[in-house]
């Protein structure tokens, strides 16, 4: 069933159509309603398709929904309801059913009730009926002339009343006592009808102050028990059960509906920071288990450090130790990882040069100047996809650099060895001669070092079978 809402809000009008299965509407551009009004909240109500009927849910606004004139926090509704929400009024329409008669701005307040009709004040008696004056010209007669009054009890004389005009031209007819019968008996009856109009206001004010307030005079307010009870579970650290209970507000009772709805919100708080401060231990346990841990003990799997840091970077990207992660990434692959990849995934040649010298740091210590040479040109091969092109060739520059000055530091702890080895061979160990050279040859990475260490071991073979 198709439906729509008649806006009214800062003077204009217009027809929004409901479409899809709920809209949302509030002051925040990303509602599908806007409405610019300071007593709208962001998003403030929701209208739900529930089967074929339509259902506004209070999105916990801090001003409230009003159909009707009624707060609620959910209410299916019909053709013609009227919501309000700050200055703005929104009438609910059926496509199929007639249009109801614009409602005034007011049209949903309760209408004051009836004064009550005082009793009737008896009349005073009627005084007798003066005889009529006898018409006569105005040359000839005075401008008026009272008739004289007869005694009380004296019948009215009898005289052609009915043929007498109602109202003689340039005469009158008054009578003196009939505006003084009874006069001593309508002070008294004045007096009453004051009283009563006394005791008829106060009630109107008391009823208008109750619907002003939401809050029907013939209901009891069924919240304080609820409200009770949310405290109490608040105390007993129950929140999720708070949070369900707020659900059974009467939000017609607004002076008590409005600390259940801050109850709500406080446990909901509660439970947003402590999801948060579990996420951060969770956090916390899985780089210690499964990176820190695992990269002391198999420091050369680069692939499953990969894994492990992604999958960090994912699931806490924001974590304080993000960062280190992706450091660590970055010295197992020479690339950063996907998971927070920015600007195509590149990054500076000096981030680049500090990962690589930071992994080749540690393979030194190792005196594996092979293995220090090789995670150069594992991040030199990646180069291509993570240094922008203008800063490729500074990137290089430095990598030269770097082999350099290792190539320096192998040769230097070669002719160390060397040394030792030859200390070996002089004592007849010629095992352990050839096992140093060996070493030497497929660890330092060194074209030099390698032939020397092949010519040594053929001269070393060569002298054994002598």
């Amino acid at each position: 069933m198709g439906a729509r809402l008649l806006v009214q809000l800062a003077g204009a009008e217009f027809a929004f159509d409901l479409r899809g299965e709920s809209v949302r509407v509030g002051a925040a551009s990303s509602n599908g309603l806007v409405l610019r009004d300071p007593a709208v909240g962001k998003e403030h109500f929701e209208v739900r398709r529930v089967g074929g009927a339509w259902r506004l849910v209070d999105l916990e606004s801090a001003a409230g929904t009003r159909v009707n004139g009624l707060f609620v926090n959910r209410q299916d509704l019909r053709n013609g309801d009227v919501i309000a929400v700050g200055e703005a009024r929104l009438t609910f329409l059926l496509d199929d059913a007639p249009a109801p008669a614009p409602l005034p701005a007011g049209a949903w307040s309760p209408a004051p009730l009836p004064a009550p009709v005082p009793a009737p004040v008896p009349a005073p008696l009627p005084a007798p009926v003066p005889a009529p004056v006898p018409w006569t010209p105005p040359s000839a007669a005075p401008a008026w002339s009272a008739p004289q009054a007869p005694a009380h009890h004296a019948p009215a004389r009898p005289g052609p009343a009915h043929h007498a005009p109602a109202r003689a031209h340039g005469s009158h007819s008054v009578d003196y006592r009939g505006r003084s019968a009874g006069g001593g008996g309508a002070g008294g009856v004045l007096g009453g009808m004051v009283g009563v109009a006394f005791l008829v206001g106060i009630v109107l004010a008391a009823i208008a102050l109750a619907w002003k307030f939401g809050m029907p005079p013939d209901r009891v307010d069924p919240n304080p028990a609820l409200l009770a009870r949310m405290k109490r579970l608040m105390d007993e650290d129950k929140l999720a059960e708070v949070i369900k209970a707020a659900e059974e507000a009467d939000p017609a009772w607004p002076p008590t509906a409005k600390p259940i709805r801050g109850l709500a919100l406080d446990a909901k708080k509660r439970l947003r920071e402590r999801a948060e401060v579990a996420a951060e231990q969770e956090a916390e346990d899985y780089w210690l288990q499964n990176i820190k841990a695992y990269r002391e003990a198999s420091p050369d799997d680069y692939a499953n450090i990969a894994l492990r840091c992604d999958e960090f970077l994912r699931r806490w990207p924001d974590h304080a130790r993000a960062k280190e992660a992706s450091f660590v990434r970055l010295r197992a692959t020479g690339e950063p990882s996907p998971a927070i990849a920015e600007k195509g995934g590149f990054v500076s040649w000096a981030e680049l040069t500090r990962a690589a010298e930071a992994e080749a740091a540690r393979l030194l210590a190792q005196r594996r100047y092979g293995d220090a040479f090789a995670v150069y040109d594992r991040f030199e091969k990646a180069m291509p996809r993570t240094v922008l092109p203008e800063y490729q060739q500074t990137f290089l520059d430095e990598v030269n650099r770097v082999r350099a000055g290792i190539t320096k530091k192998a040769k230097e702890a070669f002719e160390k060895l060397e040394e030792d080895a030859m200390i070996l061979e002089d004592q007849g160990k010629w095992a352990e001669s050839e096992e140093l050279y060996r070493r030497a040859r497929d660890g330092f990475g060194v074209q030099d070092i390698r032939i020397r260490c092949d010519a040594e071991l053929e001269r070393l073979a060569n002298r054994r079978m002598r």
